[in-house]
């Protein structure tokens, strides 16, 4: 590298999910027109994980061959490797490695596998992780939906528990802890699952349960009522059962204990009720709020560093208009990336800063099989119409990050695997 490019500002970006990876095509995007920084993209995996599939591969049909048992993590993420189409320019480094701590005073990134690497700029985009509130028991008797290892998990005890019901009348007990979005769709998508087995007879109606438990007075505590109302109506025609108010107290091998309700007997219990901010930015001794997440302004800079900008799950940020801190939603994350791409240039320009404003424009989440609620600006659609708006929004996800042919054909496979004909 020469010695010019040496004196370019130096941005990172660590990870490469939801939010990171929009940041980067953003960054490359501008480098393509003005190339005034260097920029290195970090991520401890050699894919870039689609979240919102993920309960698609825990929930995948059980009749699969070995090979379509092998795409089920094809569906939902993409391999890094693929990047160099992405990112044609020599300026750009995309580096695989893990992070485990940031020395603030001297903007230098520290590893596990890897030398240090110096910056300017940093863009930290590194999720969340499970919070289990102290709940005793909980994180040793639960499964959570995080990546695909863990999706993967569900998906062979599901499958297990099916052929136990099959062959020796053994009860499917399954109880899902937490009635926010990733709760309401595992739930709802096993269900839609039991039920299509149910109809074909191998398995009794009387000894499938699916319970839904969650803490707060409804579901969906942080979303309006006609969302809440749907989605409950929804979760009841399917066959879900919905208990709300009761937190879950203590947890053991067998049972979950609630708050003021008889235990419930579980054969897997599936934890979705609540989420942290990722250790990496618990361990940077700054300021916080909600659960653990960083305080940003409204460019999303730390106050304290403004040359670190926090994006996605990461962040604490009150919605101007709401007042509520904003959810997070695959829209409003790969929104922050772009913005927070577009202020570090205009940082290394001088040029004015643009405030952060979450629109919520888009809005979608299945409710079991081929159903879903999806908002788009005004217009509310529930059902069939609301998921095919979710499957395009899942193919212009692709499409923001892959070729053209790439994208639908991960798009496609998706579908075909994760979902039969009749759902």
């Amino acid at each position: 590298m020469s010695q010019a490019k040496n004196k370019l500002p130096r941005v990172v970006i660590i990870g490469a999910g939801l939010s990171g990876l929009p940041a980067a095509l953003e960054l490359e995007k501008i480098h393509r027109q003005d190339p005034c920084f260097s920029l290195t993209v970090v991520d401890r995996s050699p894919y870039h994980l689609n979240h919102a599939c993920l309960y698609e591969v825990a929930t995948a049909p059980i009749e699969l061959s070995p090979a379509e048992y092998g795409a089920l993590a094809d569906g939902t993420q993409v391999k890094l490797k693929s990047w160099s189409y992405i990112f044609p320019r020599a300026n750009l480094n995309v580096l695989q490695a893990t992070v485990t701590g940031l020395d603030l005073a001297h903007r230098r990134i520290h590893f596990h596998d890897h030398e240090t690497l110096d910056y300017d700029y940093i863009i930290i985009a590194v999720g969340s992780q499970p919070q289990f509130s102290n709940i005793a028991g909980l994180a040793q008797n639960s499964r959570t939906l995080r990546n695909i290892p863990e999706a993967l998990r569900i998906h062979r005890r599901l499958n297990e528990l099916i052929a136990a019901a099959e062959h020796q009348l053994h009860p499917i007990r399954i109880v899902v802890g937490g009635a926010g979005l990733a709760g309401v769709e595992i739930a709802s998508q096993i269900q839609a699952v039991l039920n299509r087995i149910i109809t074909t007879g191998k398995i009794k109606n009387e000894t499938v349960t699916v319970w839904l438990v969650e803490s707060s007075p409804t579901i969906l505590p942080s979303h309006d009522h006609w969302t809440q109302t749907t989605t409950a109506q929804r979760l009841r025609r399917l066959g879900v059962k919905i208990i709300t108010g009761q937190a879950i107290v203590r947890v053991d091998a067998q049972q979950v204990i609630l708050a003021d309700q008889p235990r419930l007997d579980y054969d897997l219990l599936i934890w979705t009720g609540g989420i942290q901010a990722n250790t990496l930015l618990q361990q940077l001794g700054l300021s916080t709020a909600g659960h653990g997440q960083l305080c940003v302004d409204q460019y999303l800079r730390l106050p304290e560093h403004q040359e670190i900008t926090v994006i996605g799950d990461g962040i604490y940020f009150l919605d101007p208009v709401s007042g509520r801190q904003i959810p997070q939603t695959a829209y409003l994350a790969t929104a922050q990336g772009i913005i927070a791409a577009g202020n570090i240039h205009r940082t290394i320009r001088q040029r004015q800063l643009k405030p952060y404003q979450p629109k919520h424009l888009v809005y979608t989440f299945p409710v079991g099989g081929r159903w879903a609620i999806s908002i788009i600006g005004g217009w509310r659609l529930s059902g069939r119409s609301g998921w095919m708006v979710r499957r395009i929004v899942e193919l212009d996800h692709y499409l923001s990050i892959l070729s053209f042919s790439s994208a639908i054909k991960t798009w496609w496979r998706g579908g075909r695997v994760y979902l039969p004909k009749k759902s």
